[in-house]
């Protein structure tokens, strides 16, 4: 991605000891440098930004974010895992976070108001109804994204 493209939207967490920025950047600044096609995350480790392809579903969106993270984790602790490696990780890890209720759909500006719930999946129209707010919902433990408990 151009350093010097303006994202779409950015926000900060704190992880490791460390503020990470997470920024969604326009589909047509995520080249692939290497190969000229458009990719869906990269992490820049020294600056601790990681930024995601705007272009992309906001679903596929919290895989590539867990892809990414995992680089970060494989950089602070040193394991050595080669992209292969990461990519095979967040594949199988993903579906286990979200079905055990483990991930918290990240508060993506495009997104709907509703989180995901493992299971609730037939429920979407009458979630669409209602009054609570997803902050207010046991899921979110009543606290918003990112906070600990």
């Amino acid at each position: 991605m151009d350093v010097e493209t303006k994202p779409l939207w950015t926000t900060t967490r704190e992880a490791m000891g460390k503020t990470w920025t997470v920024r969604l950047a326009a589909d047509d600044t995520m080249l692939d440098v290497k190969n000229g096609s458009h990719t869906e995350g990269q992490t820049q480790l020294l600056k601790q930004i990681i930024t995601i392809n705007g272009g992309i579903p906001c679903q596929e969106r919290d895989d590539t974010l867990l892809h990414e993270l995992l680089h970060c984790a494989n950089h602070q602790t040193n394991l050595g895992l080669r992209e292969d490696t990461v990519t095979r990780i967040a594949l199988a890890l993903y579906p286990f976070l979200r079905g055990f209720g483990l991930w918290r759909d990240f508060p993506w500006p495009d997104r709907d108001e509703r989180p995901y719930l493992p299971g609730t999946e037939d429920m979407a129209q009458e979630a669409s109804s209602s009054t609570v707010r997803p902050e207010q919902h046991a899921y979110y433990g009543g606290r918003p994204w990112g906070e600990p408990a």
